[in-house]
């Protein structure tokens, strides 16, 4: 596979098709959902169409950040969308694009960034009903900085 090549995906297209079609319901309460439970089941995982059809969903807001003049969204905990938002941050923020691909510092300048940010997840992110952040304040490298350099003086007092 190389750059600019066609990917078809049928069975995504055709899941894509059906809930288009038949609304979300498809997906939980219709051969669909009969199909997913039956591939689940398969490979190992204790779960049958009952399961989709008690789930509800929550409607969420989802995070908001401008980088470069572009506006990118993701979904708030519990998701991997925060880090992803403070790693792109970050990309502008240190500007990492200044070095190649195969430059050795490419890698020493994100490496630091990157171990904070996964610091930081670990530490705060998880089930919304349990954090004791508001995500919407941490959606840059910079601010995960300045957590950090704030939780590091309480630590040392």
């Amino acid at each position: 596979m190389k750059l600019g090549d066609l990917i078809v995906n049928r069975k995504m297209a055709r899941t894509l098709k059906l809930i288009s079609s038949n609304g979300w319901s498809s997906f939980y309460d219709g051969k669909l959902a009969e199909e997913m439970a039956f591939q689940l089941r398969n490979q190992g995982v204790d779960v049958d169409v009952d399961d989709f059809r008690r789930h509800r969903c929550v409607r969420i807001k989802p995070l908001k950040m401008e980088v470069d003049g572009r506006i990118l969204y993701e979904l708030p905990p519990n998701t991997q969308g925060v880090p992803t938002l403070q790693l792109i941050s970050t990309l502008h923020e240190l500007d990492i694009g200044r070095f190649s691909f195969d430059d050795s510092r490419r890698i020493e300048v994100w490496s630091k960034p990157v171990e904070e940010v996964y610091e930081f997840r670990d530490r705060f992110i998880g089930d919304p009903d349990y954090m004791d952040v508001n995500v919407e304040d941490y959606l840059t490298y910079q601010s995960v900085k300045a957590f950090r350099d704030k939780e590091n003086i309480k630590e040392t007092l």
